[in-house]
């Protein structure tokens, strides 16, 4: 239980650095402990609103996803 609070904890505070809601933020970091992909690649094939991520958000995720 505990280490479900860290895990949301620092999730919740990537979210606010890439500026994009919690709730999503662990949506994706779900999807990625389940297939190892990066989830919001996955919005491409939404023909809806056209994706607000920027190179800084990719490398952002980069970055932590080499630190472990």
């Amino acid at each position: 239980m505990i280490e479900w609070s860290m895990k949301r904890r620092k999730v919740t505070l990537h979210a606010k650095d890439l500026g994009i809601s919690p709730r999503t933020a662990m949506r994706w970091w779900k999807h990625y402990e389940e297939t190892r992909e990066i989830a919001y690649k996955k919005s491409q094939r939404n023909p809806g609103r056209p994706n607000s991520f920027t190179l800084e958000h990719e490398q952002h995720i980069q970055h932590e996803k080499q630190l472990g």
